[in-house]
């Protein structure tokens, strides 16, 4: 038994397309060429369900978890990143709230770390990522007294040119500046 890697081929895709009718190949051999497992060449065959998921359903509907995708995306736009555990911890508690049936923890009031993975295989777009820590000289220019000053100026700064009230004239200014 080869231990190369197997990769599932979607119907309809350029790969799987109908090479047996195409090419006139036996199925045999174009699951050969596409790497197919032979258990799953005689289920699908068996069932001639082409169509099916090659893997289970998951936890949360797609509505579901682009909702919990834009949350997450939401927060990270603030400044709030979640790590992998508030993650899972939002799954089950969505899972809960929705009253749906799940195999999460319910010790832990965790989602798996398998359902992660899949997760975080389905949305491309999130990423983890690790925080870099503040500086010691950042940090001891975020006082109180610093931060009222910067404000104290830029409040006067904003008198000077008269824009107080005003703020489209405020950013007019700025665009034409960037320009």
């Amino acid at each position: 038994m080869d231990s190369k890697p197997r990769k599932v081929v979607k119907r309809g895709s350029e790969k799987s397309g109908s090479p047996c009718k195409e090419w006139g190949m036996s199925k045999l051999n174009a699951s050969k060429i596409y790497n197919i497992p032979k258990t799953t060449r005689l289920r699908r065959l068996k069932t001639m369900d082409l169509d099916s998921p090659a893997t289970k359903p998951t936890v949360l509907t797609i509505k579901d978890e682009e909702a919990l995708v834009g949350h997450i995306l939401r927060m990270e736009e603030r400044g709030f990143g979640l790590t992998i555990t508030d993650v899972r911890k939002l799954a089950y508690e969505k899972t809960s709230r929705l009253g749906e049936k799940h195999r999460f923890n319910n010790d832990k009031k965790s989602a798996g770390y398998d359902w992660w993975k899949g997760f975080r295989d389905r949305h491309p777009c999130l990423s983890v990522r690790i925080p870099e820590g503040l500086s010691a000289a950042r940090s001891s220019m975020l006082n109180r007294n610093v931060i009222s000053a910067y404000f104290k100026k830029l409040g006067s700064f904003m008198d000077k040119l008269n824009i107080t009230d005003k703020p489209s004239k405020f950013l007019m200014r700025m665009r034409s500046r960037l320009a």
